[in-house]
């Protein structure tokens, strides 16, 4: 669509929407009560399934799995400096664990009660003796019990602490790829509220494990929608009135932005889903802050026609045509920006990325729509540099001259300390290391990382990745020679750094074999023996023998504890721990899951998501610039300063960071999505001037006094709105807050600068009037 038809077609609407204003608002009311309606099903909160695996066959097998030998979602509640083994303790133990494993969503619950030794019988047999029946039966000497209870190898460091001093409540939760993620709060919290009627003091009592952290991320949803959103509206209008210095321009912001939100999240819970998960809790104040960005330029253009002397119905066309044409350049490649999430291999980012992607196209038709409505009833305003107002503009004056004076007159040393700027930025980007990890995000005073803290100052880590050993054969695993290469291969997982121990049928057995003959780290050397020794094992009353082994003793769980909850290095682990039983392990297979190993598993599909993602954005974006600009040469050139934030942000995350999370990938997407709408608007405009004046340098100066200033208004606007993402605990949501906003005052930088400065050189050059009368003669 040529400019000039365009133009045509702009202002017809704008007229069409004047002309039939009440119609058009009568037809917002009715969407805005349909998604207020919609909105009032929407539940709070998604599965961890729906949010991270959807329909992963890997995920599928892993629940086949975890339903027979026991899930790795577990929440965990310490408890420190008690006499867990007198009576009275016992007592409320037991009370308590009764209580929870009643409910329905509980697999099993493992405590000191569920400790166990084994001694030889006076016959040669074998007994197995609870450690808390022992200490009920000798009160006086529970102290004593209590240290051989520290010493027992599958109870030291996993049901008591080291220090004998604390002790630990372990609850499986039922896996289930479809439970609400907003029932873990209250599981977390009902299981808290028995501990406390119980008489367990509220101050001694921790929590961690995977579902606590699934419950602090919810908790951090809500955060986000009743704190973060309103904050940033309050900034968001209390910057606008002293950018404009009147109340009118926080109203029509106030209006548009609120309805984009409503009519997004509204689309959002009807057509992607009805949950509302912690990823879209960021919806609303994203998509607010760039509705703000098209309101500001409508209304600094509003003004500024009127200031050239314009009628009000002339100002409204005329600021909505040159405007509306860069905004919807800037929505267009803003949908496409957000749409890159849709590569990322996570349903949770996949729905983001559409979600955001209406949310910035229909936030520009409400703008476009409602704007000239509101400017069409209210008094015309009185010029922007009467009264307090000018101070500001003043301000903004003496900067913009600033940046036009060095960009002109020293281009070529602009763009020498841009180009030293990206040179140490892409040092630091050769740096980048990914890894995630859940709790990592986290903030370091948040109770649940202050909880983790003390966990692992005094008890094994919880996180898990278990190894399931196959068999080749029915029975296989009653072969001595199997076993033994089982046992090999577990001390050397645990020689790996990563590893704190590794449990399974051999430590069993291997007890068994050391109480009965004596013979320590030594197994049964028949089949005929290891059937019986688990035949024994259970006759004599041990517990939980299925969890270790399957009925047809051709299937055993490796539960291997690492030490810390690290994706990448457990997903490796994994991989290491296949390779290894294939190459020493003759007779069976080894199958590595796990939540941990299934989520470092897709990170580098993650990354690579992100990374199509990227391409694809700045691929469109440069297809639509060259378009928009009327030529590829400058389209190219025009992504520059597109790029210039993301090598800067990821240059800073290398520089300053060891290990960088995946999703600070993601927040790379937001920053294109958002900073390339500056871009549009500064080089759409400098187009329309270059075309209009003979004098380049005169260009530059009416697109920095048209369009600059906006552009200075719209960053300060949207760095201090996002300000409000840095009071989160959880650094996906925090990283909004303190990366973002220096991603756009990187691409603000660009824009006034860098861009100006490539101009000035020449590489930057659209057709003057002479150049195009020339070509009207020849």
């Amino acid at each position: 669509m040529g400019s000039r038809s365009y133009d045509a077609t702009m202002a017809a609407y704008v007229r069409f929407v004047l002309r039939y204003r009440v119609w058009v608002i009568l037809v917002c009311l009715a969407i805005t009560a349909g998604s207020a309606y919609a909105l009032t099903k929407a539940s709070l909160g998604t599965s961890m399934g729906r949010m991270f695996f959807g329909e992963s066959p890997d995920f599928k097998r892993y629940l086949e799995l975890v339903e027979q030998f026991g899930t790795d979602e577990v929440i965990i509640f310490g408890i420190e400096d008690i006499d867990i083994l007198s009576t009275e303790n016992l007592d409320r133990l037991e009370q308590a664990t009764a209580r929870i494993s009643e409910h329905e969503e509980v697999a099993r619950v493992l405590s000191v009660l569920d400790s166990q030794r084994m001694e030889r019988t006076e016959d040669g047999g074998l007994e197995v003796i609870d450690f808390a029946e022992l200490a009920r039966e000798d009160q006086a000497g529970r102290d004593k019990i209590l240290k051989r209870l520290a010493s027992d190898e599958r109870s030291a460091g996993l049901l008591i602490s080291r220090d004998a001093a604390d002790t630990l409540i372990a609850i499986e939760v039922v896996a289930d790829a479809e439970r609400e993620a907003e029932v873990l709060p209250g599981l977390v919290e009902g299981f808290h509220k028995v501990l406390l009627e119980e008489g367990f003091p509220e101050e001694k009592i921790h929590r961690t494990g995977f579902p606590a952290v699934m419950a602090e991320m919810l908790s951090e949803s809500i955060y986000s929608l009743t704190v973060i959103f309103p904050a940033s509206a309050l900034i968001l209008f209390t910057v606008v009135f002293w950018l404009f210095r009147r109340t009118w321009p926080v109203y029509i912001t106030a209006g548009v932005t609120l309805l984009g939100v409503l009519w997004t999240m509204g689309f959002s819970v009807t057509f992607v889903s009805p949950s509302i998960g912690l990823m879209h809790t960021m919806t609303p104040a994203v998509v607010m802050l760039v509705a703000f960005s098209d309101v500001i330029h409508l209304c600094s253009a509003y003004l500024l026609e009127l200031g050239s002397g314009k009628e009000k119905r002339a100002a409204i066309e005329g600021a909505s045509i040159d405007v509306g044409r860069a905004c919807f350049y800037t929505s267009i490649t803003t949908f496409f920006g957000f749409l890159g999430m849709t590569f990322v291999p996570v349903p949770a980012f996949r729905q983001l990325g559409w979600v955001l992607g209406f949310g910035v196209a229909i936030a520009l038709l409400i703008a476009i729509t409602i704007v000239p409505i509101f400017f069409h009833y209210m008094p015309t305003p009185t010029d922007w540099r009467e009264g307090s107002s000018s101070r500001v503009h003043d301000w903004l004056d003496r900067l913009l001259s600033w940046c036009a004076r060095v960009s002109v007159h020293r281009a070529w040393t602009v763009i020498a300390g841009f180009a030293i700027f990206v040179a140490v930025s892409l040092y630091g980007v050769s740096n980048l290391y990914i890894e995630s990890a859940f709790q990592g995000r986290l903030a370091e005073d948040n109770p649940v990382s202050q909880d983790l803290e003390w966990f692992s100052e005094n008890f094994a880590e919880a996180n898990f990745l278990d190894l399931y050993v196959e068999a080749d054969e029915h029975e296989g695993l009653y072969d001595p020679e199997l076993l033994a290469e089982l046992a090999a291969f577990q001390d050397r997982m645990e020689e790996n750094p990563h590893v704190d121990s590794a449990q399974s049928i051999v430590n069993l057995l291997e007890e068994m074999h050391e109480k009965l003959t004596g013979e320590e780290d030594s197994l049964p050397k028949s089949r005929e023996a290891i059937a019986q020794y688990m035949l024994l094992f259970e006759m004599a009353g041990g517990n939980d023998l299925n969890r270790l082994i399957d009925f047809d003793r051709k299937k055993t769980r490796i539960s291997v504890r690492l030490e810390n909850e690290k994706m990448r290095a457990s997903y490796d682990l994994g991989v290491a721990a296949v390779e290894d039983g294939a190459k020493n392990m003759k007779g069976a297979s080894i199958e590595p899951t796990g939540l941990l190993y299934m989520m470092g598993g897709w990170l580098d599909d993650l990354i690579l998501g992100q990374q199509k993602g990227l391409l694809f954005t700045f691929v469109f974006i440069t297809f639509m610039m060259s378009i928009g600009l009327r030529s590829p040469w400058i389209g190219a050139w025009s992504m520059l300063p597109n790029a210039l934030p993301l090598i800067a942000v990821g240059g800073l995350c290398g520089l300053i960071w060891d290990e960088v999370d995946s999703d600070t990938l993601v927040m790379a997407m937001y920053a294109i999505g958002i900073g390339v709408d500056d871009t549009v608007h500064f080089m759409m405009r400098y187009k329309t001037e270059a075309e209009r004046e003979s004098d380049p340098d005169r260009a530059l100066k009416n697109t920095f006094n048209f369009a600059g200033r906006a552009i200075v208004m719209t960053t300060v606007v949207l760095a201090l709105g996002f300000m409000p993402f840095a009071t989160s605990d959880y650094y996906s949501v925090q990283i909004m807050g303190t990366l973002l906003p220096y991603t756009l005052v990187v691409a603000l930088l660009a824009d006034l600068l860098l861009v100006p400065a490539l101009a000035s050189v020449g590489l930057l050059k659209f057709k003057t009037p002479a150049s195009q009368q020339g070509e009207v003669v020849a």
